[in-house]
């Protein structure tokens, strides 16, 4: 792991914080397991999928929803987004952690709405992790939870890399 990713996530997390995007459920160790599963905690990760899976740095967000550029897939917003990316991991971490707080509500509509946990043994930061990979938490029968099964048991290793880490005695 980059020295620095740790440093970066803090700051996120604090800046996050002063800036009112809090959540109980909005931690370090949520945002950690994300940008382990996603890219490894390589700060400068590319991703060049079928469009619009094209995706730079630690939180890997696809270029199409990035909070850099215009969303458009064309070769200069595509830099635009790569350089942004890259030169701010602080920033980047904070967009992530403001759109799994998204993720979190999102989540929790859907538990209102009837649905449940089950797909992910009733672990809500799996839940916002699967929310963040597919757009948005997967109804019991989708897909989802057949064809990306190996996302979830990244997502899965990842959190329990992360608990590792912070955990970790200094």
């Amino acid at each position: 792991m980059s020295p620095d990713v740790l440093g970066w996530l803090i700051a996120a997390m604090a800046a996050l914080h002063h800036d009112g995007y809090t959540d109980p459920d909005l931690t370090m160790h949520l945002i950690l397991s994300g940008i382990i599963a996603e890219s490894q905690l390589d700060p400068y990760a590319e991703r060049y999928g079928i469009w619009p899976d094209v995706s730079f740095a630690l939180s890997q967000r696809q270029v199409a929803l990035h909070w850099a550029g215009n969303g458009q897939n064309t070769p200069e917003n595509i830099a635009v987004v790569r350089a942004a990316a890259f030169a701010d991991p602080v920033r980047d971490l904070y967009e992530m952690g403001k759109w799994l707080l998204g993720n979190i509500h999102q989540v929790r509509a859907s538990i209102k709405r009837g649905w449940d946990l089950q797909p992910v043994d009733g672990d809500m930061g799996l839940a916002v992790l699967t929310t963040y990979n597919w757009g948005s938490y997967p109804v019991r029968n989708s897909v989802y939870w057949t064809e990306y099964t190996a996302n979830v048991i990244r997502y899965k290793h990842a959190m329990f890399q992360a608990r590792q880490i912070l955990e970790k005695p200094k």
